[in-house]
């Protein structure tokens, strides 16, 4: 079977990181990209782009591994409101959401 083009309507985004932590604590989230049969590794690569609104982030280490991206972070200040991590992948020049972006991450003390 041959693999297609990156496909972002079967892209998956998992981890706690995109969903609650606490304050001071590390969190992680893996994206992960497919072709529109869902198999893994398709041609081409996408570049992503990770914004956290606030920015609080104190530490944060992204690690690319064949069509997966895993974000590992620290946030030291818990607020009110949630943060909004927003996920952009710029595919061939054209920079498009990835589903579900922006998340919203709570942060609660720790």
């Amino acid at each position: 079977m041959y693999k297609g083009p990156v496909y972002l309507a079967n892209t998956k985004v998992i981890g706690s990181g995109i969903e609650r932590g606490v304050a001071g604590g590390y969190l992680e989230f893996t994206i992960s990209f497919y072709d529109a049969l869902n198999n893994a590794n398709p041609e081409g690569q996408a570049n992503v782009s990770i914004t956290f609104t606030p920015n609080m982030l104190t530490s944060h280490e992204t690690t690319t591994k064949n069509s997966s991206v895993t974000m590992k972070y620290r946030i030291t200040k818990a607020l009110l409101n949630p943060y909004n991590v927003t996920i952009l992948a710029k595919i061939f020049n054209i920079t498009y959401s990835i589903p579900g972006s922006p998340f919203q991450v709570y942060i609660e003390s720790g």
